[in-house]
């Protein structure tokens, strides 16, 4: 089978036919779609593991008599809100990439890299899916040291 009818390889050099270069931005957008709901996934899952660390270092802290959970709470929710900033920030880089490709010329198809455009980390962290999720935790171990729960 030649390029001109479809072949997605073709030999080196030679055009490749229009069904060819459909085949490769439809696997190329594939394989972005699935790196993006990886990344969403990801954050998902930090989030879970956020709370549930959160909610066993307050019941410790109320069981042990002891404020050392809820700083260790405080860490955790520190490290995992800068892990799921960096997860949404990839992201919606690749949601940049994946916006490019689809609008790129058929021309271009040949080019199936999997990079994200660009990664702002600022932007992910003022997200209304991450600050909030995670001010509202810090507060919550915040307060709760203030009032001198575990001591």
């Amino acid at each position: 089978m030649s390029a001109t009818t479809g072949d997605p390889q073709g030999t080196p050099g030679e055009p490749l036919g229009e069904d060819a270069l459909v085949q490769f931005r439809l696997g190329h957008l594939n394989m972005l779609q699935g790196v993006i709901g990886r990344m969403a996934g990801y954050s998902s899952s930090v989030k879970n593991f956020a709370v549930t660390i959160a909610a066993a270092s307050l019941a410790l802290a109320f069981d042990k008599s002891t404020d050392t959970p809820l700083w260790i709470a405080v860490g955790a929710v520190l490290l995992l809100g800068a892990l799921d900033t960096y997860y949404l920030a990839m992201e919606k880089g690749f949601r940049a990439t994946y916006d490019r490709v689809a609008s790129a010329p058929l021309s271009e198809a040949r080019d199936l890299r999997i990079a994200p455009d660009s990664i702002s980390l600022l932007p992910a962290a003022r997200s209304v899916s991450v600050w909030p999720f995670y001010v509202v935790q810090l507060a919550v171990a915040g307060w709760l040291l203030w009032q001198g729960v575990g001591e």
